[in-house]
């Protein structure tokens, strides 16, 4: 009853501060309970921000992320190193004692400009440039790239209507939806397509008035990814697309996408499933050569898979090699190099920071 008679928010903190004693030394709820903490600090510089009417950027709003991370959750941030940066591209780690996950990830601000949600607040030829040069990077790093997105309060998202199909609470009312996380795969034509044609809508059948919207409505609240609980309980993913793949009985890729999996593992997988998810509702599946391996930088520990299907539906390369080369045996060298200070050039120069989210129940016991 309580619960009931409380704010959207103030029940969501209550909910937390339970998950936080409740989880004390479990590495997955103990992870989940900083994750949903770092996203309410973070809506609440937004909602500020929208009382007074006035805009928050998306450096300010990550370091405000951050720092509520500790103590279950590490980071770093890096020195600035290079003019002109955003402040807002960092390097995650989804660790525990089988593997580890990493993707490279951009924050980037949704607004309404003229009744139209936009993702960014760059121009459309700018934004296309800054995902370009994301995507550079995770090949440089051999890590998924994701929009981390920041989508202010409820009020703030009041005009936001989204017309999908929804198998749990709309898009805009769900926990967590002030920091959602989405494969740059997913929103790439949009941002392509707003690039070259912008406003003319008329011009080309990718661009539509709801693309930040639609690209919204398949992100997921970060703090879902160590959380399998809330995974099933609002989406219908699931990886399907691997029937038609034509894998081997016993291979290692079948049994990953056949089975429950766990800590960084699963976070990988649920991560390859945003994008299944879409693929396999998509009306041809475009194949391609498969490539050759990239270059592992700055570690020695190369992905778990040796070779990926070549699938890639209507997207701009195959997704099972652009999520999966970021799940490995351990974490590089360089996550803990960044954690003790000693930061790597070739890191420093390609991200704004690094977040390491150990899904070790016993790291978390002290």
């Amino acid at each position: 009853m309580l619960l009931q008679r409380i704010g959207v928010a103030q029940r969501e903190r209550l909910i937390a501060r339970v998950v936080c004693v409740l989880g004390r030394g479990v590495g997955v709820l103990a992870a989940h309970t900083a994750l949903v903490r770092a996203t309410y600090a973070a809506q609440e510089v937004m909602s500020q921000a929208v009382l007074f009417n006035q805009s928050w950027d998306e450096e300010h709003v990550t370091a405000r992320f951050c720092f509520e991370l500790p103590p279950e959750i590490r980071f770093s941030l890096f020195s600035r190193t290079q003019e002109g940066r955003v402040g807002a591209d960092f390097i995650w780690w989804f660790v525990d004692e089988q593997a580890a996950f990493g993707c490279l990830t951009q924050a980037k601000k949704l607004r309404c400009s003229g009744g139209v949600w936009r993702i960014g607040t760059d121009s459309p030829r700018k934004t296309l440039a800054q995902m370009r040069r994301l995507h550079a990077v995770a090949d440089i790093l051999n890590i998924p790239a994701s929009y981390v997105f920041y989508a202010g309060d409820a009020r703030y998202r009041s005009s936001m209507l989204c017309d999908k199909n929804h198998h749990g609470p709309l898009c805009t009312v769900r926990d967590g939806a002030a920091v959602t996380f989405l494969p740059t795969l997913i929103p790439e034509a949009t941002v392509r397509a707003e690039a070259q044609f912008g406003d003319r809508h008329d011009r080309c059948r990718w661009l539509t008035t709801t693309g930040a919207i639609d690209a919204f409505h398949e992100a997921v609240p970060i703090s879902w990814l160590v959380d399998p609980t809330a995974w099933r309980k609002n989406t219908s993913r699931r990886c399907a697309t691997y029937r038609s793949l034509g894998l081997e009985h016993g291979h290692e890729l079948l049994d990953f996408l056949t089975t429950e999996q766990t800590g960084a593992r699963g976070i990988a997988r649920s991560v390859l499933e945003i994008i299944a998810g879409i693929a396999i509702t998509q009306f041809a599946t475009i194949t391609m050569e498969p490539d050759a391996s990239p270059h592992e930088v700055g570690a020695s520990d190369a992905p778990t898979f040796v070779s990926y299907p070549d699938t890639r539906g209507h997207f701009s390369r195959p997704y099972y090699r652009f999520v999966l080369r970021g799940l490995r045996h351990r974490a590089p060298d360089y996550v803990e190099r960044c954690l003790s200070g000693d930061v790597p050039s070739f890191v420093s120069t390609n991200a704004d920071g690094l977040i390491v989210v150990d899904l070790t129940p016993e790291k978390l016991m002290h």
